[in-house]
């Protein structure tokens, strides 16, 4: 794993996880992004792994 891009990789494991458990059960999960605290860098690297859809994700850091 890239050390510059941990924090992606985590976010992208949560959300693959809760969208497995929506799939399955049903059932719905609010992930905390200020827990994945992203550069720039990362944030570009979900948008290209999670390509566009019907769900925007928007991200302003500090």
């Amino acid at each position: 794993m890239q050390p510059d891009l941990m924090n992606a990789v985590f976010l992208l494991s949560e959300i693959k996880h809760a969208l497995v458990d929506l799939k399955n059960e049903g059932k719905k999960k609010v992930i905390n992004l200020s827990n994945f605290p992203l550069s720039n860098d990362e944030a570009r690297f979900i948008d290209e792994k999670l390509g566009r859809g019907n769900v925007k994700i928007i991200y302003e850091g500090t």
